[in-house]
Protein backbone atom coordinates (compact mmCIF):
# COMPACT_ATOMS: atom_id res chain seq x y z
CA UNK A 1 0.00 0.00 0.00
CA UNK A 2 2.74 2.27 0.79
CA UNK A 3 4.16 1.89 -2.56
CA UNK A 4 0.87 3.66 -4.15
CA UNK A 5 0.96 6.47 -1.99
CA UNK A 6 4.21 6.71 -2.98
CA UNK A 7 3.37 7.02 -6.52
CA UNK A 8 0.98 9.11 -6.26
CA UNK A 9 2.91 11.74 -4.37
CA UNK A 10 4.95 11.19 -7.04
CA UNK A 11 2.72 11.92 -9.96
CA UNK A 12 1.07 14.76 -7.91
CA UNK A 13 5.07 16.24 -7.73
CA UNK A 14 5.44 15.25 -11.27
CA UNK A 15 2.37 17.76 -11.71
CA UNK A 16 3.16 20.17 -9.42
CA UNK A 17 6.73 20.62 -11.02
CA UNK A 18 5.56 21.09 -14.52
CA UNK A 19 2.91 24.08 -12.81
CA UNK A 20 5.64 25.84 -10.99
CA UNK A 21 7.96 25.76 -14.03
CA UNK A 22 5.15 27.13 -16.28
CA UNK A 23 4.61 29.82 -13.62
CA UNK A 24 8.26 30.17 -13.42
CA UNK A 25 8.56 30.98 -16.98
CA UNK A 26 6.36 33.91 -16.89
CA UNK A 27 8.64 36.17 -14.27
CA UNK A 28 11.95 35.11 -15.76
CA UNK A 29 11.00 36.38 -19.02
CA UNK A 30 10.18 39.72 -17.61
CA UNK A 31 13.15 39.90 -15.53
CA UNK A 32 15.55 39.01 -18.94
CA UNK A 33 14.15 42.29 -20.76
CA UNK A 34 14.45 44.27 -17.26
CA UNK A 35 18.33 43.25 -16.62
CA UNK A 36 19.14 43.66 -20.57
CA UNK A 37 17.02 47.08 -20.72
CA UNK A 38 16.04 45.85 -24.65
CA UNK A 39 12.17 46.48 -25.09
CA UNK A 40 10.39 43.39 -25.15
CA UNK A 41 9.85 42.44 -28.51
CA UNK A 42 6.19 41.90 -30.13
CA UNK A 43 4.83 38.15 -30.35
CA UNK A 44 5.75 36.14 -33.42
CA UNK A 45 3.13 35.69 -35.93
CA UNK A 46 3.44 32.27 -35.53
CA UNK A 47 2.82 31.88 -31.70
CA UNK A 48 -0.99 31.47 -30.17
CA UNK A 49 -2.24 35.19 -29.77
CA UNK A 50 -2.52 36.03 -25.80
CA UNK A 51 -5.68 36.00 -24.00
CA UNK A 52 -7.75 38.97 -23.75
CA UNK A 53 -7.64 40.69 -20.19
CA UNK A 54 -11.73 40.07 -20.17
CA UNK A 55 -11.16 35.99 -20.85
CA UNK A 56 -8.10 35.55 -17.77
CA UNK A 57 -10.57 34.25 -15.77
CA UNK A 58 -12.04 31.97 -17.38
CA UNK A 59 -9.11 30.63 -18.85
CA UNK A 60 -7.24 30.70 -15.60
CA UNK A 61 -10.65 27.99 -14.41
CA UNK A 62 -9.73 25.82 -17.46
CA UNK A 63 -6.66 25.57 -17.19
CA UNK A 64 -7.17 24.67 -13.55
CA UNK A 65 -9.47 22.05 -14.30
CA UNK A 66 -7.52 20.67 -17.19
CA UNK A 67 -4.51 20.30 -14.26
CA UNK A 68 -6.50 18.75 -11.95
CA UNK A 69 -7.97 16.05 -14.72
CA UNK A 70 -4.41 15.14 -15.88
CA UNK A 71 -3.39 14.79 -12.58
CA UNK A 72 -6.34 12.28 -11.77
CA UNK A 73 -5.87 11.12 -14.89
CA UNK A 74 -2.44 10.31 -14.41
CA UNK A 75 -3.00 8.32 -11.15
CA UNK A 76 -2.37 4.86 -11.70
CA UNK A 77 -5.58 2.76 -12.42
CA UNK A 78 -6.37 -0.16 -11.49
CA UNK A 79 -5.27 -1.93 -14.40
CA UNK A 80 -1.49 -0.61 -14.17
CA UNK A 81 -1.71 -1.18 -10.37
CA UNK A 82 -2.17 -4.99 -11.19
CA UNK A 83 0.58 -5.02 -13.92
CA UNK A 84 3.08 -3.41 -11.20
CA UNK A 85 1.73 -6.21 -8.91
CA UNK A 86 2.20 -8.91 -11.47
CA UNK A 87 5.75 -7.96 -12.12
CA UNK A 88 7.39 -9.90 -9.19
CA UNK A 89 5.61 -13.03 -10.16
CA UNK A 90 6.76 -13.29 -13.70
CA UNK A 91 10.02 -12.53 -13.53
CA UNK A 92 10.17 -15.59 -10.77
CA UNK A 93 8.61 -17.32 -13.68
CA UNK A 94 11.02 -16.21 -16.39
CA UNK A 95 14.04 -17.50 -14.16
CA UNK A 96 12.80 -20.41 -13.33
CA UNK A 97 11.58 -20.99 -16.91
CA UNK A 98 15.24 -19.70 -18.35
CA UNK A 99 17.05 -21.93 -16.01
CA UNK A 100 14.98 -24.99 -16.75
CA UNK A 101 15.43 -23.98 -20.65
CA UNK A 102 18.97 -23.78 -20.05
CA UNK A 103 19.44 -27.51 -18.20
CA UNK A 104 17.02 -28.76 -21.01
CA UNK A 105 19.43 -27.27 -24.13
CA UNK A 106 22.83 -28.91 -22.42
CA UNK A 107 21.66 -32.24 -22.49
CA UNK A 108 21.44 -32.12 -26.38
CA UNK A 109 16.84 -31.94 -26.87
CA UNK A 110 14.93 -33.60 -29.46
CA UNK A 111 12.89 -31.33 -31.75
CA UNK A 112 9.92 -32.12 -29.62
CA UNK A 113 11.70 -30.88 -26.65
CA UNK A 114 12.64 -27.69 -28.64
CA UNK A 115 9.26 -27.12 -30.09
CA UNK A 116 7.62 -28.07 -26.51
CA UNK A 117 10.44 -24.89 -25.10
CA UNK A 118 9.16 -22.63 -27.81
CA UNK A 119 5.15 -23.26 -27.18
CA UNK A 120 6.50 -22.00 -23.39
CA UNK A 121 8.06 -19.09 -24.37
CA UNK A 122 5.47 -17.81 -26.40
CA UNK A 123 2.85 -18.66 -23.91
CA UNK A 124 4.83 -16.52 -20.91
CA UNK A 125 5.49 -14.10 -23.63
CA UNK A 126 1.45 -13.21 -24.25
CA UNK A 127 1.04 -11.66 -21.08
CA UNK A 128 3.83 -8.80 -21.21
CA UNK A 129 2.61 -8.37 -24.68
CA UNK A 130 -0.69 -7.40 -23.41
CA UNK A 131 0.50 -5.27 -20.75
CA UNK A 132 2.65 -3.58 -23.28
CA UNK A 133 0.03 -2.69 -25.20
CA UNK A 134 -2.07 -1.31 -21.79
CA UNK A 135 0.88 0.86 -20.92
CA UNK A 136 1.40 2.26 -24.11
CA UNK A 137 -2.19 3.05 -24.30
CA UNK A 138 -1.76 4.93 -21.25
CA UNK A 139 1.67 6.66 -22.61
CA UNK A 140 0.27 8.00 -25.21
CA UNK A 141 -2.78 9.56 -23.35
CA UNK A 142 -0.32 11.02 -21.19
CA UNK A 143 1.91 12.36 -23.70
CA UNK A 144 -1.27 14.41 -25.10
CA UNK A 145 -1.81 15.57 -21.64
CA UNK A 146 1.47 16.95 -21.55
CA UNK A 147 1.37 18.33 -25.14
CA UNK A 148 -1.99 20.47 -23.52
CA UNK A 149 -0.04 21.90 -20.88
CA UNK A 150 2.89 22.45 -23.54
CA UNK A 151 0.37 24.45 -25.85
CA UNK A 152 -0.83 26.23 -22.85
CA UNK A 153 2.39 27.58 -21.89
CA UNK A 154 3.04 29.14 -24.90
CA UNK A 155 -0.02 30.88 -24.71
CA UNK A 156 -0.02 32.02 -21.00
CA UNK A 157 3.72 33.45 -21.94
Amino acid sequence: MEKHGQGNRFIRCGFAGVLLLFLLALPSKAAEQKASGTPPKPPAPATPAGIALADIATRATQVSNLLSSLTAAAAPNTRVKDISNSLPTLSKQLDAQLEATRLTLEAEPSLATLQTLQQEWQRLQLEPTAWLSVLTRRATMLQGGLNQLDELQKIWS
